[in-house]
């Protein structure tokens, strides 16, 4: 149940509880008609433009049929498949492998926010990374190093054939932020282990 549908559902059963203690209550102390207060809702609803009372109603079902919809749709899981054979198949999903990439590229210079994401083919996987490199460093080459490294890690640790390797520089820091972003990132991912271990 995704979050959305859960804000939904605390709130139906809010109102569940509101009314049925206003029924008890009102049972013993006849505060009011129930066919008062039908009546007047279903007047007030009447005296309406019908086109609007149409749409409001379409509207709700429209958005009763989506939360269905969310309900039960769930979503598939993104998985690279590493080999298979006759007694079962080797995959990883596609949020680990780019976690990993991250993980294995932190030690890298010069380089900041760095995001991965991977595409799977069916000859191998295309690698697309987005980072943020330090000003007054050849970009070239660290571009080069970086897709290196990257392959590499994939192809060696993980076993995939890597097809291409693109990184796309999405700005350009000081040296000094750099590392101090590095550093930050490192904290974070340390902080991070210690609460949910891998």
């Amino acid at each position: 149940m995704n979050i959305f549908n859960r804000i939904l559902v605390v709130i139906l059963l809010i109102f569940i509880v509101v009314f049925s203690i206003v029924a008890v209550v009102n049972k013993f102390t006849d505060l009011f008609i129930w066919t008062d207060i039908s009546n007047r809702t279903i007047n007030s609803i009447a005296a309406l433009n019908p086109y609007l009372v149409a749409g409001i109603f379409v509207v709700l079902i429209a958005i009763c049929i989506f939360l269905l919809f969310l309900e039960f749709y769930r979503r598939k899981l993104r998985v690279a498949k590493l080999s298979e054979d006759d007694t079962g198949s080797e995959i990883v999903t596609l949020k680990a492998l780019n976690k990993q990439i991250e993980k294995s590229l932190s030690k890298v210079e010069n380089m900041s926010n760095l995001r991965v994401k991977v595409i799977p083919k069916k000859e191998g996987l295309i690698i697309n990374m987005y980072a943020k490199i330090a000003r007054g460093i050849n970009v070239e080459k660290k571009i080069a190093q970086i897709r290196e490294k990257a392959s590499e890690f994939v192809t060696e640790n993980v076993g995939f054939k890597v097809l291409k390797t693109n990184l796309t520089v999405t700005g350009f820091t000081a040296q000094k932020e750099v590392r101090a972003e590095e550093r930050n990132a490192e904290k974070e991912k340390d902080r991070r282990s210690k609460i949910l271990p891998e």
